[in-house]
């Protein structure tokens, strides 16, 4: 299996309903396809973690390439992998920045056991990046 964390820009601010159509898209197409994930959205950026089979994964990034809605694309990490970090979601999101004291510890309270401590620590740097605030 792989894993795959990336970060893009996005074109257009997202306001909560696109982001809500955005990972109800993506959680259906990842669940047909075998494809477990996480999405943070800061306002400007997106970060994103796919993970499942090498084929399915590397597919799935070419889709996210090819969307009009985000630009930039970096690959922050990819790395063979045995098991899923996030194998219970198919797609969940987290709209971010932490901006409050206590802000990290609500934003991890139900992320899966298994994060490794360097995803945690991805996560928790972009999340903490000061962006406009979401509408």
């Amino acid at each position: 299996m792989k894993s795959v964390v990336y970060v893009s820009t996005v074109r257009h601010p997202f306001d909560s309903v696109d982001l809500e159509q955005l990972v109800e898209e993506a959680a259906r197409r990842n669940a047909e396809d075998g494809i477990t994930g996480l999405l943070a959205y800061n306002g400007e950026s997106f970060m994103q973690l796919l993970e499942g089979q090498e084929e399915a994964v590397e597919e799935r990034l070419d889709v996210i390439r090819g969307d009009s809605r985000h630009e930039c694309m970096v690959i922050i990490r990819k790395q063979a992998i045995e098991k899923r970090e996030c194998e219970a979601w198919s797609m969940t999101a987290r709209t971010v920045p932490l901006r409050e004291e206590g802000s990290a510890a609500k934003l991890f309270r139900d992320w899966p056991e298994t994060f490794s401590n360097e995803t945690r620590m991805l996560f928790t740097s972009f999340s903490s990046m000061l962006q406009p605030q979401m509408a």
